[in-house]
């Protein structure tokens, strides 16, 4: 049974897992906006450096940084924790 609490003298909010209380995990804000999980549970994000400096850079270049990347790895599935 998972009980959601919030214990004043300890601080924070926690959750009943079982027999003890466990701290709930924060969403890091900063992920959260640059970051964005797909109904399958992939990774979305924006490619980098599209933002500027840009007039050097081929169209051949700039066209390919415009779609969305996907990411699936092991780093994606920390942010994945990180933002829920």
């Amino acid at each position: 049974m998972i009980l959601s609490l919030r214990d004043e003298n300890r601080g924070g909010e926690f959750f009943c897992l079982g027999s003890c209380l466990v701290p709930k995990m924060k969403t890091h804000k900063a992920s959260k906006k640059r970051f964005k999980v797909t109904a399958s549970g992939k990774l979305k994000r924006v490619a980098a450096g599209k933002k500027h400096l840009n007039s050097h850079k081929s169209g051949k270049r700039k066209r390919h940084l415009r779609g969305p990347i996907i990411e699936i790895g092991k780093v994606a599935q920390k942010y994945i924790q990180a933002i829920s």
